[in-house]
């Protein structure tokens, strides 16, 4: 097994071999990651700047930006379409009890002028 693969199996299982003593991934030493790091330290301090000025959630609930829902982030577009369909069905159904131009002229509701033409 070459070294580089050795590294990255132990990385996998959470130690780092060093002469044959087995160290625990969080003694070793971070500047190294630190030094390869791909973020410079502007970009960094920018990235925190910026995150600490991030809206919170309630904020863009109250913008209308996320919905405001208990319900898990991946069952989100199933409760919306559940919604838009039970009020579409509503709808259909008010509509199917709507009284007709002929009875809202009956009962002076509508003159004769204002009907509609039905086709």
């Amino acid at each position: 097994m070459s070294t580089s693969t050795l590294t990255i199996v132990t990385h996998i299982i959470g130690r780092h071999k060093t002469d044959n003593i087995i160290v625990p991934i969080d003694n070793i030493n971070t500047n190294v990651a630190q030094a390869t790091s791909p973020i410079s330290p502007q970009d960094k301090e920018k990235l925190e700047r910026r995150l600490s000025e991030r809206p919170d959630k309630r904020d863009l609930v109250d913008r209308n930006i996320l919905r405001d829902s208990t319900v898990a982030p991946a069952l989100q577009a199933a409760q919306s379409q559940l919604q838009r369909s039970q009020l579409q069905d509503k709808l259909d159904r008010e509509l199917q009890s709507r009284p007709k131009p002929e009875e809202l002229i009956q009962k002076g509701i509508l003159s004769e002028d204002e009907a509609p033409v039905s086709a």
